[in-house]
């Protein structure tokens, strides 16, 4: 914790990036998960996650794998640079939300991610709905999207449900948490009083 407590938290949080999970197609690193939720373990505490595929702005960063960034069943190279603003040097990649291909393997790396924890969620307080945004935290400015190539536009309704729907697929029985703007309302309709999928009410 940044903020000084009287006492531990009862939960351990981490968030992670795709590339560092999936370092080429289909080879999937969860060590550093692994040891995270093992220090919470060993802590007496749960452990809590999200994974992201974009974070910072104008930091000339790409978080998804290699791989996918340009692959050719992408259809518009599965995202885009932009520049947010022309003050800060660096440029952000935005990643097309809507492309078939990107959704598959994001969807592929929750399902191993959940079998990889299958053993131990006991040990999990919650997932963090993430992936899409921002951060993974459900927010874009729609500015950027001026600057997009033909064939990319800003995520769908049907897509922003198939993120969270990678969530609550790969972890049924897991707490599960969306944490999203207000903007984001249809979809957070749709998670928080809308899916049948996961055994508890999303938070």
């Amino acid at each position: 914790e940044l903020v000084p407590q009287s006492e531990r938290a009862l939960e351990a949080y981490q968030r992670y990036q795709w590339r560092d999970l999936e370092t080429s197609p289909g080879v999937y690193n969860f060590s550093t998960v692994l040891a995270d939720l093992a220090a919470a373990r060993s802590e007496g505490r749960k452990f809590a996650l999200r994974v992201r595929m974009m974070a910072g702005y104008d930091d000339g960063q790409v978080y998804l794998p290699a791989y996918v960034k340009d692959n050719p069943a992408c259809q518009a190279g599965c995202g885009f640079w932009a520049d947010d603003s022309p003050s800060t040097p660096g440029l952000t990649f935005v990643p097309d939300w809507n492309d078939p291909y990107l959704q598959g393997r994001a969807r592929l790396l929750m399902e191993n991610l959940a079998k990889t924890l299958a053993n131990q969620r006991h040990d999990i307080a919650w997932i963090d709905v993430g992936l899409y945004g921002q951060w993974g935290e459900w927010t874009i400015k729609s500015a950027l999207y001026g600057q997009a190539p033909a064939g990319i536009l800003p995520a769908t309704e049907p897509s922003k449900r198939a993120f969270a729907d990678m969530h609550f697929q790969a972890f049924p029985d897991v707490q599960q948490v969306m944490f999203a703007l207000y903007g984001n309302r249809e979809a957070l309709n749709y998670g928080l009083n809308q899916q049948t999928t996961t055994l508890k009410p999303v938070g």
